[in-house]
């Protein structure tokens, strides 16, 4: 993982200005959103589910904006989601499931991480994935390279 990893290049940095990113993400946030600090990373096999760590901020709607520089397909590691798993009831539902363990791997349902109903999200290079930072999410069929950059974009905070 790099940390940063947009602000470290000023051409990235300027994809916030580009319209194709800009102008979703005001229609999602509206014209007052911020930046968070942004990552870039490598990826082999699977990842777990779970929401974004910094989403769970009570009061602040957080879109994760992904571009993997390789193709990911459903059974090459492209991200998975459970669709309105960010929203109360069902969040908090799918959050007990999977932190009712005592000692991993636990999967709900008995199936594997690989086998829980989500909806996968294949992905080009070029193409740019957009979700709810509190979105349950995870990738599951990875080979030996998914690389991935990402920016975090959220409302702004209260003062």
């Amino acid at each position: 993982m790099v940390l940063q990893y947009f602000a470290r290049l000023p051409a990235l940095l300027d994809l916030l200005e580009d319209d194709r990113i800009y102008g979703v993400v005001e229609g999602l946030l509206g014209p007052d959103f911020v930046y968070w600090p942004s990552d870039s990373n490598y990826y082999v096999g699977n990842t777990e589910w779970r929401p974004d760590r910094h989403a769970l901020l009570p009061d602040h709607q957080i879109i994760k904006v992904a571009f993997y520089l390789d193709s990911v397909g459903q059974d090459s590691g492209c991200p998975q989601v459970i669709p309105g798993s960010q929203r109360e009831p069902m969040r908090t539902s799918v959050f007990e499931l999977f932190h009712r363990i005592e000692r991993p791997p636990f999967y709900p349902f008995a199936q594997a991480g690989d086998q829980m109903p989500s909806y996968p999200l294949v992905s080009e290079p070029g193409d740019m994935i957009g979700f709810n930072q509190r979105l349950w999410h995870a990738a599951c069929g990875g080979g030996p390279q998914r690389r991935m950059c990402t920016l975090s974009i959220s409302t702004r905070p209260a003062q």
